[in-house]
């Protein structure tokens, strides 16, 4: 909200409406726009992207709202210490430790079965001073809810170039990027 007003929102091409903001968490405000079009949204969500602005595309219609909503659920791990959600998503009340993250072109939002189990070891296993190494780190989630968590730095490696950028700009937006590194090598 911050860095775009709602005046710069609606002058978007192919804006036909702009739903109020709506805080999802204390600082995060998201705004939904509607488009006269499909390709009109991607335009826009590519837009906002190149801008560094978390954007996405949402359900196309009321009938498959609860589908995507579902799908952009947070996922809370470890009794709540330990939540990870997509920078748009809602947030339970009474979280420890908040990690955003927006997968772009790379994998891993937290959602997936084997990252919501290696998240609850995390969470449990985790006590402060550790350092984690995160192979095949796709979006960064792990070696950035390792550092959440308390561990100490992470390391995240990935030979997926798309992954890679879409970890930094995690490890940015959770301002953990000198603690967390990702790279190819």
């Amino acid at each position: 909200a911050d860095a775009i007003s709602r005046h710069e929102l609606s002058g978007w091409p192919g804006v036909t409406a702009v739903d109020g903001w709506s805080e999802t968490r204390p600082g995060r405000f998201v705004a939904c726009l509607w488009f006269g079009d499909d390709g009109e949204a991607r335009d826009a969500v590519a837009a906002m992207r190149a801008l560094g602005h978390p954007a996405v595309l949402g359900p196309p219609d009321e009938a498959h709202e609860l589908g995507w909503r579902n799908r952009n659920r947070p996922t809370v791990v470890g009794g709540g210490r330990l939540c990870v959600c997509f920078p748009w998503a809602e947030t339970p009340i009474g979280v420890d430790t908040l990690v955003e993250i927006d997968p772009g072109a790379g994998f891993g939002t937290g959602d997936h079965p084997s990252t919501r189990l290696l998240l609850s070891a995390l969470a449990d296993r985790i006590r402060g001073g550790e350092t984690v190494a995160d192979v095949g780190c796709g979006s960064g989630v792990l070696a950035l809810a390792a550092r959440g968590l308390g561990a100490d730095g992470a390391v995240g490696v990935d030979i997926n170039t798309a992954g890679l950028e879409a970890a930094r700009a995690n490890g940015a937006r959770n301002q953990m990027s000198a603690a967390v590194r990702f790279s190819a090598t």
